[in-house]
């Protein structure tokens, strides 16, 4: 979990993860400590974030493959 968050949102991930799942910070953090499980709509919402950002990722390595050679390389 932590890993994952980590990976979409940074070091910095807790509080991104909460605001992208639309819970509270709280939340999240009882999922990490381990003192809540973490609820599978959760894990959904995860693998469509993930969808998206593998989507997104895929166009910008298209543009990077498309963009013209530089000058004096």
């Amino acid at each position: 979990f932590a890993r994952i968050g980590e990976a979409l949102f940074g070091t910095l991930w807790q509080e991104a993860m909460a605001r992208a799942l639309g819970v509270s910070g709280r939340s999240v953090r009882y999922w990490v400590a381990g003192d809540h499980p973490i609820p599978r709509g959760v894990w959904a919402d995860l693998r469509g974030i993930i969808a998206n950002r593998r989507a997104d990722l895929a166009d910008m390595i298209e543009q990077i493959l498309q963009a013209p050679p530089p000058r004096n390389a």
